[in-house]
């Protein structure tokens, strides 16, 4: 059992920043489980060997998110989607890297939640502008163009709201 605290403040009341419990679905844990056998050859010691197994159960929660909200993508069905944002807050609680914030960002934008869209940029913006990641992160980070998704994500917040965020 994990415990997640609402991290995109869908939420504003106290009971959730205390944290939700919740389990991993039998496919999220297939996900995970995936990620964990493909980072086998990576050397581990002791210091980083929790750091990575959390990237790792995040990494495989965000593939799985990515693939919901593919399939909602080609059916529509809603709970593909919700499916997609729990996943993606689930990742995003076990490893809070800020490029999680960015994706559901593009989640809510790209099913037609535009406010919660621009909320999630600017909120990703923010975090990312402080962010260091650290040597295990970096191992996630380097199959991303963090760069890129910083400026899709400045243009879309400013183009919704006439300002950025900082």
């Amino acid at each position: 059992m994990v415990i997640m605290k609402d991290p995109f403040g869908f939420h504003d009341d106290e009971a959730t920043d205390a944290g939700v419990p919740f389990e991993y679905t039998a496919e999220e844990q297939a996900a995970i489980d995936e990620a964990f056998q493909g980072m086998e050859k990576y050397v581990m010691t002791e210091e980083n060997l929790a750091e990575f197994q959390q990237m790792l159960t995040a990494l495989g929660l965000s593939d799985y998110a990515a693939n919901c909200f593919f399939r909602f993508t080609e059916t529509s069905h809603l709970h593909d989607l919700q499916a997609a944002v729990v996943a993606m807050g689930k990742a995003y609680a076990v490893y809070s890297l800020p490029i999680f914030v960015y994706d559901t960002a593009v989640f809510c934008e790209e099913s037609g939640h535009a406010e919660n869209a621009v909320r999630l940029y600017e909120k990703f913006l923010k975090l990312q502008a402080v962010y260091k990641p650290t040597r295990i992160a970096s191992l996630f980070l380097e199959s991303r163009s963090v760069g890129d998704d910083v400026a899709t994500a400045s243009l879309n917040a400013l183009s919704k709201t006439g300002s950025l965020p900082f």
